[in-house]
């Protein structure tokens, strides 16, 4: 029997992936011209190991304007890739009748809430954990607090990753997953749970 299910959020129940990659390579375009790295080095990382990842390349920037930049175009550009899912609300909704849902996300609180309300899902989560309160991923930290929250055990715990280091960490957790390629995906796997 499962219990809980915890979503990722990037990729997993919005596809703004793009939406990320495109404001940081902006905003490291704008303090250190010259930095080279594929999106793929940095995937599924919060800004702050992304901007240490630049750092040990040997990169020299102000990583508080790198990190301030980033977050302020991605408020920016949001409602370009965050919208009303009504499939999306309709399956969390049947969901929530019958498991504990949970999000943890690397992204911050900020956009989190943000967006959420936006795709009017915010009302949905027994526990959201964000960057902003809770040790990043790679770290299961967040997966721990969503199941000690639901009084969940690992084996009634199914959580959904699209990233390979979301993915990692979620095994590493000792929970059931569900990799998934995308919103699509996601809705599809959502289906097959109720």
């Amino acid at each position: 029997m499962l219990h809980t299910l915890i979503f990722d959020f990037d990729g997993t129940l919005a596809d703004c992936k793009r939406l990320h990659q495109q404001a940081f390579r902006n905003a490291v375009l704008a303090v250190t011209p010259l930095a080279e790295y594929q999106d793929e080095s940095v995937e599924g990382k919060p800004t702050t190991e992304k901007i240490r990842w630049l750092q040990a390349q040997g990169y020299q920037f102000d990583a508080t304007e790198l990190n301030r930049l980033k977050q302020l175009e991605t408020q920016l550009r949001l409602p370009e890739y965050i919208f009303v899912d009504p499939e999306l609300i309709e399956l969390i909704n049947q969901l929530n009748k019958r498991f504990n849902l949970c999000l943890a996300t690397n992204a911050t609180a900020e956009f989190i809430e943000r967006s959420l309300n936006i795709m009017e899902i915010q009302d949905q989560f027994d526990l959201i954990c964000t960057a902003s309160t809770y040790r990043p991923k790679p770290s299961t930290e967040m997966f721990e607090a969503c199941m000690q929250h639901t009084g969940s055990e690992r084996a009634t715990t199914v959580i959904f990753e699209d990233s390979p280091m979301g993915i990692q960490c979620a095994y590493a957790s000792g929970a059931q997953v569900i990799e998934v390629t995308g919103v699509e995906n996601t809705k599809q796997e959502m289906r097959r749970l109720l």
